[in-house]
């Protein structure tokens, strides 16, 4: 009998780490979704902010 206890301890190891590989895919594809929505900064957007500082910059140096 003591065979059958090690086959259980097998199963119930097995089981626990098929849960946590479902449980690791469920929180990659949430990771996934989550950044998919953000919002993402093209060079564009990065070029106007630029212009956008230096016309600020100017601007204080002037006005002083």
């Amino acid at each position: 009998m003591p065979a059958l206890g090690k086959l259980r301890k097998a199963e119930e190891r097995e089981a626990i780490k098929k849960e946590a590989k479902a449980e690791a895919d469920k929180t990659k594809k949430a990771v996934k979704n989550i950044q998919s929505k953000v919002e993402k900064a093209t060079l564009g957007d990065l070029g106007v902010l630029a212009e956008l500082k230096k016309k600020l910059e100017g601007g204080e140096g002037e006005g002083a």
